[in-house]
């Protein structure tokens, strides 16, 4: 469900991506992830749920 009241917004685009797969979700989950996990720490945004090694549930 999204937030009433975001407060961050996070896009990633890859052009041309250079290893792995070639779809949208398994290229650009990794930095998303990354960023987002930053983002939210630097925030002191506290999990909903216990964190299962970096993973965003439901996928892209």
């Amino acid at each position: 469900m999204p937030a009433k009241t975001p407060r961050v917004v996070i896009a990633v685009s890859i052009d041309r991506p250079l290893r792995g797969s070639h779809f949208g979700g398994a290229v650009t989950r990794p930095p998303f992830v990354d960023i987002a996990e930053q983002t939210m720490h630097l925030m002191n945004v506290a999990p909903d749920r216990p964190q299962t090694g970096g993973s965003v549930e439901g996928g892209v």
